[in-house]
C-alpha cells in the first residue's frame, strides 16, 4: 500500500511538474512572436544608389538587421548571378552574427562580372528560418529595363537620405518607392532632376501624403519640401504617364535669419551645390511681387507656400544677362500671406555671392 501511495506521489509530481514546463514554454512562445525581426538591404554604386549598372562596376551592399528576439541569428549573404533569366553561378559569404535585441549593419563590397551575367541576386538567408530571407534584384547592364526599386509601400527600398538616388520609371505603370529614416529634425528639400514629366510624393510613417509635385520638363527637374523629426519615417514615390530616368538628392536647409523685407536687399554666399538657403517674405498688403536675384552668381529661386504645401515649386526663366538678373519670379500675394523663397545654386559650378530683391508690381491706370 506504501508502495502504491509512493507511486501515485511521483505521477502527480511528475503531471505538475510536466504543467509547469508546458505553461512555461507556451510563455515563452508567445513572449517570441511579440518580438520581431526587420530586416533591409541596399546596393550602392560610387555611393550612391542605381537602378542599374555598367558591367565590371564595384557594388557596395549595406545590410541592416533589427533582431528584436532573444535568439542571436547567422544569416548568409549568397549572391547568384544570371544570364537572361537562367541561373549561371553563386557565391556564398560568410554568415554575419547578429546578437538578440541589437540592431546590427553590415557592409560588403561585391566586384562584378564583365561578361556572361546580366543579372544578378543579392539574398539573405537565415540557416535556422528565424528570418524571412531577402532577395535584391540587381541589374548590371545600363538601360535594360530591369526594376527593382520597391513598387508599394511594402516593398519600399530602403535608403540613406544623405546619398543621391538615380533611377527610371521603366514604364508607365512603374512605380518607385523609397523609405528613409529622417536623420535630424527641421526642414528637408528633395531635389528631383529629370526631363521627363515625372511625379514625386512624399508621405509620413502613416501613409499619408505630406507634399507632392511633378516635374516640368523644360526646367529638368522640381521639389518637395517636408519638415522631418529626427528617427522618423518617411516614404518617397515615383511616378510618371512615360518613361524616363531621375536623379533625387535629399538635403536639410538653411533657414537666413533675416525675413525679405519689401524693397530691401539681401545678400548671401553660394558654396555648394547642396547649399539651400531659406528666406520667408510677409506680403504687406493685397498685390504682385517680384522676387529677383542679380549679380555674377547664376541661382535658382523656388517659391515654397508652407501652407499648401501642394503648390510645389515656382521657377524663373531664363537668364536675362542684359540686366545681369539670375532670375524674376512674379507671385500674387494676399495681404499677410506668408511664402518662402528658396536660394540654390542653379548648376554644380554656380558658386558665390548673390543679391535678392522684393518690390511691388506697379499698376499704371491710363484715362
Amino acid at each position: 500500500m506504501k508502495r502504491i501511495k509512493k507511486l501515485v506521489a511521483l505521477v502527480i509530481v511528475f503531471v505538475m511538474t510536466f504543467i509547469v514546463w508546458s505553461v512555461t514554454q507556451l510563455i515563452v512562445v508567445a513572449n517570441e512572436n511579440r518580438h520581431s525581426i526587420i530586416a533591409h538591404m541596399s546596393v550602392l554604386h560610387d555611393n550612391e544608389y542605381h537602378e542599374s549598372v555598367v558591367f565590371g562596376a564595384n557594388l557596395t551592399v549595406e545590410i541592416s538587421i533589427d533582431n528584436q528576439t532573444p535568439k542571436s541569428l547567422r544569416p548568409i549573404p549568397i549572391i547568384a548571378g544570371f544570364n537572361d533569366g537562367r541561373f549561371v553561378r553563386h557565391n556564398t559569404l560568410s554568415p554575419l552574427c547578429v546578437p538578440a535585441y541589437r540592431l546590427s549593419n553590415f557592409s560588403f563590397d561585391v566586384q562584378m562580372p564583365t561578361s556572361d551575367i546580366d543579372t544578378i541576386n543579392i539574398m539573405l538567408w537565415d540557416n535556422f528560418g528565424n528570418m524571412n530571407p531577402i532577395v535584391m534584384n540587381v541589374a548590371l547592364a545600363t538601360g535594360n529595363g530591369t526594376d527593382f526599386f520597391g513598387n508599394d509601400f511594402n516593398s519600399a527600398y530602403t535608403i540613406n537620405p544623405a546619398r543621391a538616388i538615380n533611377g527610371r520609371i521603366n514604364t508607365p505603370n512603374d512605380l518607385d518607392f523609397f523609405r528613409f529614416t529622417a536623420p535630424s529634425t527641421g526642414e528637408f528639400i528633395i531635389a528631383i532632376q529629370s526631363q521627363q514629366a515625372l511625379t514625386g510624393r512624399l508621405y509620413d510613417n502613416n501613409r499619408e501624403l505630406l507634399n507632392e509635385n511633378t516635374v516640368i520638363a523644360t526646367q529638368g527637374g522640381t521639389y518637395l519640401v517636408g519638415s522631418f523629426k529626427a528617427g522618423a519615417t518617411y516614404y518617397l514615390r515615383m511616378s510618371g504617364s512615360v518613361v524616363g530616368d531621375y536623379r533625387i538628392r535629399i538635403l536639410p536647409m538653411t533657414n537666413r535669419a533675416q525675413n525679405l523685407v519689401l524693397d530691401v536687399g539681401r545678400t548671401g554666399t553660394i558654396t555648394s551645390d547642396t547649399d539651400y538657403f531659406k528666406y520667408t517674405f510677409i506680403a504687406p498688403t493685397d498685390g504682385v511681387y517680384i522676387f529677383t536675384s542679380v549679380g555674377s552668381t547664376e541661382v535658382k529661386g523656388i517659391l515654397h507656400n508652407s501652407s499648401n504645401p501642394t503648390l510645389g515649386a515656382i521657377f524663373c526663366g531664363a537668364r536675362d544677362n542684359a540686366d545681369n538678373v539670375s532670375f524674376r519670379i512674379k507671385k500674387e500675394l494676399s495681404a499677410g500671406e506668408t511664402i518662402s523663397l528658396i536660394i540654390t545654386s542653379k548648376s554644380d559650378t554656380s558658386f558665390g555671392m548673390y543679391s535678392l530683391f522684393v518690390e511691388r508690381e506697379l499698376t499704371v491706370i491710363v484715362n
